[in-house]
């Protein structure tokens, strides 16, 4: 298929459905230490993660000329998605993704990429991630795929049904994000919750007591395996022997060293 039919449908068909909003998708793992306790500490962690995440976007994606120009501000809407929970011991592990919606700073009002190169007459000073999306060969799940480019292949009415899925998948993402990356990390704490939950159900206002009230004791009746190890206090010289003899410990092993 040629290109410059390619650029057309992204310039004339397309109208921006792939760039507005941009969505930046990274999926990544957080290791929450210590069972749950210290859950404020642990949000705030994911809360700096998201927002580290999302700069990363920012900086990265620049154009080529010189000096270079930023393609995004701050993200319009945040999200963070839980895809798994597992223990390792007293750590917990969350695979997440983090979305981001951008509004691209080239992207005209008639929804046309002022820097795309059927604008600039073949110069391309876009990313190169940017460049390389549209790419015919890219398959699903591959760098660079494009729904409505690979629809093209099927003719017209498939490239017209891929915009339409596009944007409802769009619409999707947009009205499940949150305005703030606090926001999205408070979504995390509570799926976490509800995975306590349902580890140990008919538990009431799990949410309230990991959050406010003492998660250590709380995880210790609900949820051993995420409780942090207690320090064992030493035995004292008129406490029972922890040999079992039944006798005080300065009368056994406190005094032969069994």
């Amino acid at each position: 298929m040629e290109s410059t039919h390619l650029s057309d449908i992204c310039v004339g068909r397309c109208n921006g459905v792939c760039c507005d909003p941009w969505w930046a998708i990274i999926s990544y793992c957080a290791v929450k230490k210590h069972g749950a306790s210290g859950m404020e500490v642990f949000e705030a962690e994911l809360v700096k993660g998201i927002k580290e995440r999302a700069k990363r976007v920012g900086d990265n994606y620049v154009t080529t000329e010189k000096p270079a120009r930023s393609l995004f501000g701050q993200p319009d809407k945040y999200n963070a998605i839980v895809k798994g929970i597992k223990t390792e011991g007293t750590s917990i592990r969350l695979d997440l993704i983090a979305m981001f919606a951008f509004r691209c700073a080239f992207l005209s009002k008639d929804k046309t990429c002022s820097i795309h190169p059927a604008v600039l007459g073949g110069v391309d000073i876009r990313p190169g991630r940017c460049a390389q999306l549209g790419s015919p060969a890219a398959m699903p799940g591959e760098e660079g795929f494009c729904r409505i480019i690979h629809a093209a292949q099927r003719g017209d009415a498939a490239v017209d049904e891929a915009v339409q899925m596009e944007k409802s998948v769009a619409l999707k993402y947009l009205k499940e994000g949150f305005d703030s990356p606090e926001e999205a990390a408070a979504s995390v704490v509570k799926s976490f919750v509800g995975w306590v939950k349902r580890s140990r159900p008919g538990k009431d206002d799990l949410m309230g007591a990991l959050r406010f009230t003492h998660p250590t004791s709380l995880c210790e009746r609900n949820a051993q395996s995420l409780a942090p190890e207690r320090k064992k206090a030493p035995t004292g010289r008129n406490d029972p022997c922890p040999c079992g003899s039944g006798r005080k410990y300065k009368k056994c092993c406190g005094t032969t060293g069994c």
